[in-house]
């Protein structure tokens, strides 16, 4: 069974009377959840987070962990993004990434930016509560100088790894105040200006790994690799919640809950098969088809 909220913030008026909630607890990511259901009747419904026994579902808990290995990638994805700076010396040709924030995709400048302030400090936070030796950063302002950028991307690296392996830690990690400076504006803000002064973030550790999804859902929009994801009305067939995704473009059905894949002809042949046991089974688990 799900875990459920300790005490109740309207007291004696909850619940069996003794202040004691019995609402389960569901993912703090809302309808941002990954495996997010839908509660409700036809016409009126809402989208909350899955069931869960800590701040993230577990279907969040793993979509971190696949983001931490990917965040290697995506990082030098968005470097590729960079225009590139072409200079003539003795009839050869030299290509360059620019280093100005002036002169490169802003975008894809501020993005790298983001990922390495957000892993970087959680790397330092993790490693102090685990007791682990401290990274030394020679320099904080890794964005003034276009050698730097390299080092940057290796520092984000190697945080993606260490989080990646106290992922727990990370994610249970009590809120923390550490210092940012937007040394690049964010593109998409118009309010947003480049500041050296020291910015200041109150935050838990699910909190971050959240920021992390939805920073790979900008890279991949900045990069134009969003595709349409649309999820299925009909429950899992293997582990019963409403989590079966299509992806545009993909032969591949997937349930983001436990993982269990077909191709779309196998998947499209075991529900016509198993129509009248799902039908059963959408009304019995956690929300209700859409409308």
């Amino acid at each position: 069974m799900p875990a459920t909220s300790p005490l109740c913030t309207r007291g004696t008026a909850c619940g069996d009377g003794l202040g004691v909630c019995t609402v389960p607890l569901r993912c703090l990511r809302g309808d941002r959840c990954t495996a997010a259901v839908r509660l409700g009747t036809d016409k009126r419904h809402i989208t909350v987070g899955a069931p869960a026994d800590r701040a993230l579902c577990p279907t969040c808990e793993r979509a971190v962990a696949d983001v931490l290995r990917q965040v290697p990638q995506l990082y030098v994805d968005l470097e590729q993004a960079m225009p590139n700076r072409v200079t003539v010396n003795g009839g050869g040709k030299t290509t360059a990434r620019t280093g100005s924030p002036l002169l490169t995709n802003g975008r894809a400048l501020h993005l790298q930016e983001t990922v390495h302030q957000l892993l970087t400090a959680w790397e330092d936070i993790v490693r102090d509560t685990a007791g682990l030796s401290m990274v030394l950063r020679r320099d904080q302002d890794p964005w003034e100088r276009s050698f730097r950028r390299p080092v940057a991307g290796r520092e984000t690296q190697r945080a993606a790894e260490l989080l990646g392996f106290y992922l727990t830690a990370w994610l249970v990690h009590a809120p923390v105040e550490y210092a940012i400076t937007a040394t690049t504006a964010d593109p998409d803000d118009p309010r947003a200006e480049p500041t050296d002064e020291p910015q200041y973030v109150v935050q838990a550790g699910w909190q971050a790994a959240s920021a992390l999804l939805d920073w790979r859902g900008r890279v991949r929009s900045a990069l134009g690799q969003t595709r349409a994801v649309v999820q299925r009305d009909e429950p899992c067939m293997w582990c019963e919640v409403r989590a079966v995704t299509e992806t545009a473009g993909d032969d591949v059905v997937r349930c983001e809950n436990c993982q269990h894949t077909w191709t779309r002809d196998q998947y499209a042949a075991l529900v016509r098969g198993f129509e009248p046991y799902l039908r059963k089974l959408a009304k019995t688990t956690k929300g209700t088809p859409k409308p």
